[in-house]
């Protein structure tokens, strides 16, 4: 017989549960072939190693190989699908660890059956397979992954009672199923505004006010709930508080400070001091400057609000530039202090009437007179101040019992004391420009200073507790400035002053034909225009300069007359 070569194959397999069979190959190729495995002749189906011999059966041919079977122990075939989200407070069960196996065995879950989860993606899940089987099948593991969402929540607000303008800021109380705060908005600021929980009417109208709960890492959002506020406008008037020389008072100061504050249940819709609208801050603060004449002064100012509801206050001033002069050192008019008390001290001045000044008292908001101490023309006292606004009216009387008056507007508000040192008062100016200077005491952190004036604002910088600014003045008009002083604290303190801008007189720039034109116009011959009351109301001179009173009368037409001669003031 020849002599064959036999090769082993197909010496690896897998457990499946079926008999594994070694192969052979034969040169010459094709010859019959037998198997035996461990000396028997059926092919071995449990995992392990058997020895394999194969040999040649073919009658013409001899040859035999050797070798060894492995069949490895299977895969239990563990599968497992990624489970559907739940919601945070969801223990795991059955629906989630649910994996399988192609065999019996035991599964073991990382984290436990009854595990609850916290919020969160993709969180890992994780299976240990030991099959029953371990001599066929390996022990298998295999992880997914399951998002746990927020749990839900609800939001529980109740409906809101219609609200009338000038009540107190509303508390808003809504509660969230989670525990978890309440936040509210406003659809509307211009109705009503929103500051955490408070709830502060600005006008009549309809508003919604929205609670809503964001949410947390353990619950989603809540649906939202909104309420809707009806607002009702007050019927309560407008109440002003004026700060300005009493009614009946006597001053010769040709330029009378009017100061004040608006309160008001509804919106402040306009504020005037005879006639011309004022301009007021958000506190309806205001402080203008009227130009006097002499003789007696109407001062009227008239608060308005969005419904038309008015509050009036009229007084009459006379202006007597002969009467005696109260000339405050201190303080300056409009300033604002923390103190509950206010120093003041001056000079009297007996004025064209020559007359002696026998007292000088002074009064609080209108309160009950008090005697300041005067020594020769020198006088002081020391007031006591209210919270807020305060009037300090100041009369001299002379001994033939001439009365004459004087006033101080002080703001006792908490903070700094902030008030002007060069301008004691509102004043009159036919110069270019002006240099206002402050100053400011009592702060504990630096602040910063804000001057509004004709739509710019400058921002001086401090010099220890001092401050200037060069304020440009190219119109002839009134210009009201308003001072801000703003520590680190963010600690507001707020102040005004009016400058009357007038124009220079300069001598050649009037002629003869000017004063007969003035005259003519007094006698109503001619209608004057408006460049006639822009150029001859001079009338009357104070410290050498044309106040001006708004009517062209012979008193203009006679410093016209001296000025076009050449003849001065």
């Amino acid at each position: 017989k020849g002599t064959a070569l036999v090769t082993l194959g197909g010496l690896g397999a897998t457990y499946d549960g079926g008999p594994k069979s070694a192969t052979a190959a034969t040169l010459p190729p094709g010859l019959a072939v037998s198997f035996t495995y461990g000396g028997s002749g059926a092919a071995p189906t449990a995992a392990g190693s058997y020895p394999v011999t194969a040999t040649v059966t073919d009658p013409n041919y001899t040859g035999t190989a050797s070798g060894t079977l492995v069949i490895a122990k299977g895969d239990p075939g563990l599968a497992w699908a990624a489970p559907a989200p739940i919601k945070l407070g969801t223990p795991l069960g059955a629906a989630q660890l649910n994996a399988t196996a192609g065999t019996a065995g035991t599964f073991t879950y990382t984290p436990a059956l009854g595990t609850v989860l916290s919020a969160g993606l993709a969180q890992t899940l994780t299976v240990s397979f030991e099959p029953e089987d371990a001599a066929n099948y390996n022990p298998a593991t295999l992880s997914v992954t399951i998002d746990v969402g927020n749990a839900a929540q609800t939001i529980s607000f109740a409906a809101l009672e219609p609200m009338v303008m000038g009540q107190e800021p509303l508390v808003l109380t809504a509660t969230a199923s989670s525990g978890l705060p309440v936040g509210f908005t406003s659809s509307d600021p211009k109705v009503a505004t929103v500051a955490g929980q408070v709830l502060t009417l600005v006008a009549p109208g309809t508003v919604t006010i929205t609670a809503s709960q964001p949410g947390d890492a353990a619950f989603a959002p809540a649906a939202s709930v909104d309420q809707t506020l009806v607002v009702t406008a007050s019927t309560r008037p407008p109440v002003l508080q004026v700060s300005a020389l009493s009614d009946g008072s006597i001053t010769p100061s040709l330029v009378m400070n009017v100061a004040g504050q608006v309160t008001t249940p509804n919106p402040l819709q306009s504020l005037t001091v005879n006639g011309i609208d004022v301009a007021f801050g958000p506190s309806g603060d205001f402080s203008w400057a009227v130009q006097a004449r002499e003789g007696a002064n109407t001062l009227t100012v008239v608060a308005t609000d969005g419904t038309g509801l008015v509050t009036r206050d009229t007084r009459q001033v006379t202006l007597d530039l002969a009467a005696p002069v109260l000339a405050l050192a201190e303080p300056a008019d409009n300033l604002s202090t923390p103190s509950p008390t206010q120093a003041f001290a001056g000079r009297v001045e007996p004025g064209f009437s020559r007359e002696t000044v026998a007292t000088v008292s002074y009064t609080v908001n209108g309160g009950t007179p008090l005697q300041a101490r005067l020594a020769s023309s020198q006088f002081d006292f020391t007031a006591d101040l209210a919270e807020g606004l305060n009037t300090i009216e100041l009369t001299a009387t002379t001994s033939a019992g001439r009365r004459v008056q004087e006033k101080r507007t002080i703001t006792r508000a908490p903070g700094f004391t902030l008030a002007l040192a060069g301008e004691a008062e509102d004043l009159l100016t036919d110069q270019p420009s002006l240099n206002l200077d402050g100053r400011v005491t009592g702060n504990l952190l630096p602040v910063t200073l804000s001057i509004a004036m004709d739509g710019q604002v400058f921002t001086p910088p401090m010099d220890g507790a001092t401050f200037q600014q060069l304020l440009p003045l190219p119109a002839n008009k009134p210009y009201p400035v308003v001072i801000t002083a703003t520590d680190q604290a963010g600690t507001a303190v707020t102040i005004r002053r009016n400058i009357l801008k007038v124009k220079a007189v300069a001598p050649a720039a009037y002629t003869m034909d000017d004063a007969l034109r003035v005259l003519r116009i007094v006698n109503g011959l001619i209608l004057p225009t408006a460049d006639d009351r822009v150029r001859f109301d001079l009338a009357p001179m104070v410290e050498g300069l044309p106040a001006g009173d708004g009517e062209l009368g012979i008193e203009d037409a006679m410093i016209i007359l001296h000025l076009a001669a050449g003849l001065g003031l």
